[in-house]
């Protein structure tokens, strides 16, 4: 026996139609969470170029142009991602994720940053990065900017 009679099996069948009305009537008025989204990113369909999904769709818009500047023998090779250590007296500081590293036709070697809005924590490592590499070809893109 479970102790509970029939009035009382009732009243939560009428608890759980009166709360799924009210679900239903508050759904118009309620924000669906957006899963796998991040505010301001767009989707991966418009950040993914050549079967690699990027940071951000901005991204993917250059590596096509890197992928031209390949194909015409302006650049000879770029890799995405590039990571690049920060040590002081030989002990590892942080990692600073550079977006490309491009290998020129000359052989120069360009470091390129894609950024929409800079935070305190990428100034900060902007700033140990050229610290720690002098010298360094390190170019930041702005999203709004084309060039």
């Amino acid at each position: 026996m479970s102790g509970w009679t029939d009035q009382d099996v009732l009243d939560l069948k009428q608890r759980r139609r009166l709360a799924e009305g009210f679900a239903g009537a508050l759904a118009p008025f309620v924000e669906k969470s957006k899963e796998g989204r991040i505010k301001g990113v767009s989707t991966a369909a418009d950040r993914t170029y050549n079967g690699r999904v990027y940071h951000s769709k901005f991204e993917a818009e250059y590596a096509q142009q890197l992928d031209f500047l390949v194909r015409s023998g302006a650049v000879k090779h770029y890799v995405c991602q590039e990571a690049m250590q920060i040590e002081l007296n030989n002990v590892p500081i942080c990692k600073v994720i550079i977006d490309f590293k491009v290998t020129n036709a000359d052989g120069t070697v360009d470091y390129i940053e894609i950024k929409g809005f800079e935070t305190e924590t990428f100034r900060l490592k902007k700033k140990l990065l050229l610290a720690a590499y002098p010298g360094i070809r390190y170019t930041i893109i702005k999203v709004g900017s084309r060039g």
